[in-house]
């Protein structure tokens, strides 16, 4: 399965070849390609020494020593060509800065050279590529002159995998091998089937150079991305690796309705295994319902799972709510469990939600240790059962009075919190202090309240951060 690993990271910092931006700041690169797929997509393959440039770039080092570098359109002369170039002079393009994933460089080193473009007139590489300097280009050149004849054909070979979210784990996508899917490499005179095995590897070998339409016919409850479909040239005795990455077409959909019936919008809509202890949401099985409140969960793991809102969160101003289950009720034991499998697609699943909670104020005021006011410290109101959840918000701050008012709902636990820097005895350095009170249930407002900040530290360092269950 390690290779459906490195896939995995491969879809996530994937560029397309010479298409890195120049209005980034800096470029990154896909994990480094085989010798034999450089060539195989390659326009040109030569090594060659650099005997000028149209720009230059100074790079200055920590010491303060500056080198120069050849940029933007670079001359070589070249000494050795193992694709594509005749002549014994080439001209290269390349970027000249500013996150554009430009190769720079050095006059008069010897480079093996990896190039690309639409012809032999607008050749370019970058630092995505496999071009080097020719001292540190042992295995390309182990590969490039040890090269089969001339017309003994290419190699297509990937793997095809398909993304499942696991119902037992906070991981986002657990690799699945898919087996016996068939490859289909169509050419202009021909199409070639290759089979995937029990790790979803597949290869085929001997196919002629030339542009080739690749993609994995995969059942009907995965979906496939934009890229699914893919279009490549290939190059005589090179290679080319095609990754088919699958993902479960399932979804439910539906309204979040406040009591009077209307959609609530801007809903966080929450997906949750059935099994477990504690509320632990699914990294990425939540959504955001629109203006009206219809929300779309899709990819979702085929498995049993509780719906709903405020189910890993303390209610606040945005979702004055307690956690409600689907269809709409607040006792877990009493919620509806769905269940859905690959590639199901749920609708109309509504989850109605009950009156808006009671708000009550809590007021008070904060003291350091000699009973002087703590003015512009931060406070904050924290549910009990969600430790260093800043209810309504962080950021707030007591006043010039060291007063604060914090607003919190009827029924619920709180503490409040407030932590601040504190002058040390010698005056110049500052430590971290922090205040709290004791747990309170919020059934109606609450007025001076005391803080006393005496506490070495900041609070959520002695906390943890799981909540459960109230």
């Amino acid at each position: 399965m390690e290779t459906l690993f490195k896939y995995l990271l491969l879809v996530v910092s994937s560029i397309v070849l010479l298409s890195c931006s120049t209005v980034v700041s800096a470029c990154s690169c896909a994990n480094e390609r085989p010798p034999c797929e450089g060539f195989g997509s390659a326009k040109a393959v030569f090594i060659g020494r650099v005997i000028g440039a149209k720009e230059q770039r100074q790079e200055r080092a920590q010491d303060g020593s500056t080198t120069t570098y050849d940029v933007g359109e670079i001359y070589f002369k070249v000494e050795e060509s193992f694709l594509g170039v005749k002549g014994a002079r080439v001209v290269i393009h390349s970027g000249t800065g500013g996150g554009d994933c430009g190769y720079w460089f050095l006059r008069g080193q010897r480079y093996l050279v990896y190039a690309y473009g639409e012809s032999q007139d607008s050749l370019g590489t970058n630092i995505c590529t496999r071009t080097r300097l020719l001292a540190d280009a042992g295995e390309d050149l182990e590969f490039l002159r040890n090269l089969p004849r001339q017309g003994t054909g290419s190699r297509i070979y990937g793997t095809v995998a398909a993304a499942l979210k696991d119902p037992k784990s906070t991981d986002w996508r657990t690799p699945k091998a898919l087996v016996g899917v068939t490859v289909k490499i169509e050419g202009t005179q021909r199409t070639y089937d290759a089979v995937s095995d029990t790790k979803g590897d597949y290869e085929i070998t001997g196919i002629p150079a030339g542009r080739y339409k690749i993609h994995a016919v995969v059942p009907d409850y995965y979906r496939q991305d934009e890229y699914w479909m893919r279009e490549i040239e290939l190059n005589d005795r090179g290679c080319a690796r095609e990754n088919f990455f699958a993902q479960n077409d399932s979804g439910i959909t539906g309204h979040v309705l406040k009591a009077d019936g209307t959609g609530m919008a801007k809903a966080n809509v929450e997906l949750i295994p059935v099994d477990g202890e504690v509320v632990r949401r699914l990294s990425g099985d939540e959504t955001w319902a629109d203006e009206k409140g219809s929300y779309d969960l899709r990819e979702i793991a085929p498995g049993r799972y509780l719906l709903g809102l405020n189910l890993s969160s303390s209610p606040d101003k945005d979702a004055p709510y307690p956690r409600v289950y689907y269809p709409g009720v607040t006792d877990r034991k009493t919620a509806t469990v769905i269940e859905i499998g690959l590639g199901q697609k749920l609708t109309n699943i509504d989850i109605h939600l009950p009156p808006p909670l009671i708000e009550h104020l809590v007021r008070g005021f904060v003291i350091w240790p000699d009973g002087s006011l703590a003015k512009e410290v931060e406070i904050y109101l924290e549910d009990v059962n969600y430790p260093g959840w800043c209810v309504n918000g962080c950021g707030k701050k007591t006043d010039n009075q060291g007063r604060f008012e914090l607003t919190g709902f009827d029924g619920y636990n709180y503490r409040v919190v407030s932590t601040a820097d504190k002058p040390s005895t010698n005056g110049k350095e500052k430590e971290d202090v922090y205040g709290t009170s004791d747990p309170f249930q919020l059934s109606t407002d609450m007025e001076n309240l005391k803080l006393v900040l005496s506490l070495r530290g900041r609070p959520w360092d002695k906390t943890e951060s799981k909540s459960k269950e109230p």
